[in-house]
């Protein structure tokens, strides 16, 4: 049987503790099932069951105080929690009101307590695109997303999806966008083999594959353009168009190992730093400008300098190593270069004599 009705019980007016005579509630009750006082046309659910004559029920009693009186306590259920009746069973209409109560909620949209049915969407709602309450079908989900697509690559309506393409993100060589007279146009591009040339890259230096990013100003003719290369040591170069002409080449700005403010170093030839004879001993002084919050510990001297005139003219000394001064600055190191020749107050410059020559600050 569904039911459990053997005893009677006592049941108390603004009380949840129901009382039992002559029941055995552990074994045939739990929490979750219902309670009827027969005659009574209420349904309770039972929170807890204590011991064979002691249970609780969810809500306090509502109905007139009475003792030794009838119940029904049903205990079966469908999966969904639908109660279950069986011939024999008693107070029918009142279990039958409660499932009737239970599915009104199932005709309703879902709620985070209530699953509700599935809702399917007219074709009219999935062609509009206007209904998300109700699940589409395969077909009409692919109607309603073009619906909520962008319609241009420059459609600004707010929720849309984007499309590839769309404002210029991941396309791959695309044409350059038209200055807009209202808002600056950020394209991005990504070469993925060979090297750049010609309108979309420009200048004299062919580059290989990595990312453009193109940034058009309102005004035509303005622009700016950061390359970074994938392959060449993850090089960075910038460059700006003024007046429809782009004002240089390509000026690198980044490399790997070139933010290291503390390694002085650079390709045969190239200088490192400017300085004045200080001495009519032709002791050279440089001062470098370094970057820390402590004095540095030491100084490593790789391989040797040259020191030249300051128009590159004379070479004042070869295979030269500096001679570092007290370390006492955290912003500024001082070197000392010696030379065979050199009025005081000479301006010269100190350079690299080799790719492995360099200068590095410790700490």
């Amino acid at each position: 049987m569904s039911q459990y009705t053997t005893g009677t019980v006592i049941v108390t007016n603004g009380s949840a503790t129901v009382t039992g005579s002559g029941t055995l509630w552990a074994t045939n009750l739990e929490a979750g099932n219902l309670f009827i006082r027969q005659g009574d046309n209420v349904t309770y659910t039972i929170a807890s069951v204590d011991n064979d004559t002691t249970l609780q029920l969810t809500a306090p009693y509502a109905g007139v105080t009475g003792s030794g009186v009838s119940y029904v306590g049903h205990r079966d259920f469908t999966p969904e929690g639908f109660p279950l009746m069986q011939d024999g069973d008693v107070e029918t209409v009142v279990i039958y009101n409660y499932a009737v109560t239970l599915m009104s909620g199932y005709g309703s949209v879902g709620t985070e307590d209530n699953a509700g049915v599935v809702r399917l969407a007219t074709q009219a709602l999935a062609e509009a695109g206007t209904n998300d309450t109700r699940v589409m079908t395969p077909l009409k989900t692919t109607q309603h997303l073009t619906e909520r697509t962008q319609s241009s690559p420059t459609d600004t309506t707010a929720g849309a999806l984007m499309p590839v393409g769309a404002f210029g993100l991941g396309a791959e060589l695309p044409a350059l966008p038209s200055a807009d007279a209202n808002a600056l146009v950020f394209t991005s591009y990504f070469q993925t083999s060979g090297s750049w040339v010609g309108s979309v890259y420009g200048g004299t230096q062919a580059k290989n594959q990595g990312y453009l990013l193109h940034i058009q100003y309102p005004t035509a003719g303005y622009a700016k353009q950061v390359w970074s290369d994938v392959l060449d040591s993850g090089s960075t170069f910038i460059r700006y168009q003024r007046a429809g002409v782009w004002d240089s080449d390509w000026q690198e700005v980044y490399h790997t190992g070139n933010l290291n403010t503390n390694e002085f170093g650079g390709s045969a030839g190239d200088i490192m730093a400017t300085g004045f004879v200080r001495t009519a001993s032709s002791t050279v002084q440089v001062f470098m400008p370094i970057n820390k919050y402590t004095v540095p510990t030491s100084i490593t001297v790789t391989g040797t300098f040259s020191v030249r005139a300051a128009d590159g003219s004379t070479d004042l000394a070869t295979g030269v190593v500096p001679t570092i001064s007290p370390l006492t600055s955290t912003k500024i190191l001082v070197l000392d270069f010696a030379v065979a020749a050199g009025l005081v107050g000479d301006s010269i410059t100190i350079r690299f004599e080799s790719s492995s020559s360099k200068i590095t600050v410790n700490y």
